[in-house]
């Protein structure tokens, strides 16, 4: 089932909101257009093995970024008990509420170190990865209600395309130990992730901010363009990303 069959199902198992169906299968469709989904410059065969751990060393950024961002949305959105419930929901599961008290963070940073021999603690963050970090954390503070649920919603429906990157990434990467070796594989994150966790925070998300856009309490137009905004700004950083040698 592909991600519009995903959402045509789940709008049509929540009829209360299935007018915001076209909405948001039109974002879905907008966003596999861009070009980092598309044909994403850091999958250049020519890029080295050292530059592949680099990329993946700051893409980490978003990994460690994403619960602070869910939260400052979420307390942004606080005043609609739907999304902030639903945000709730997605933060703690990133905390680890379904992953034995283990963060995602931790299950991701652990199998970069065991796998590919990767420790992400020790790899700071550049200028480029600062910078788009920077620019989602500043709508998030100073933007509207609308433009900050854009941006919630953005960075919930890009994880799937985005984890189906780094899993090219890796498979281009040399294992350290096998996997018999150990503990969490990463093709075990990758596949529960774009599996279950992330269609799931998209979905639900989705859900719970169609009747606020409905009934206008968002402006759907302001909504649209801090989607837009956020992959417009993962397209210039993969772009960069794939220019910086390690």
């Amino acid at each position: 089932m592909n991600t519009e069959q995903k959402l045509q199902k789940n709008f049509i198992e929540n009829k209360n909101v299935f007018q915001a169906e076209a909405f948001f299968l039109d974002l879905s469709k907008k966003m596999y257009d861009q070009t980092f989904i598309a044909e994403n410059p850091v999958l250049n065969p020519k890029i080295s093995s050292i530059h592949r751990k680099k990329i993946v060393g700051e893409y980490s950024g978003l990994i460690y970024a994403i619960v602070g961002f869910l939260s400052k949305a979420r307390y942004r959105l606080k005043g609609d008990s739907d999304i902030a419930s639903e945000l709730d929901n997605n933060i703690s599961e990133e905390r680890g509420s379904r992953t034995q008290g283990i963060s995602h963070q931790a299950l991701f940073s652990g199998g970069v170190l065991r796998e590919k021999g990767i420790a992400l603690s020790e790899m700071p963050w550049g200028e480029t990865t600062l910078n788009f970090l920077n620019r989602i954390d500043d709508v998030l503070s100073k933007g509207s209600r609308s433009q900050v649920a854009g941006v919630a919603y953005a960075l919930e429906a890009t994880a799937v395309p985005e984890l189906q990157v780094i899993e090219k990434i890796f498979s281009k990467i040399p294992s350290v130990r096998t996997p018999a070796d150990l503990q969490t594989g990463l093709d075990t994150f990758i596949s529960m992730h774009i599996n279950d966790f992330e269609p799931g925070h998209r979905d639900r998300l989705a859900v719970a901010l169609s009747k606020y856009l409905e009934n206008n309490t968002f402006d759907p137009r302001a909504f649209q363009q801090a989607f837009q905004m956020v992959l417009d700004a993962m397209d210039l950083w993969w772009a960069q990303l794939a220019k910086v040698e390690a």
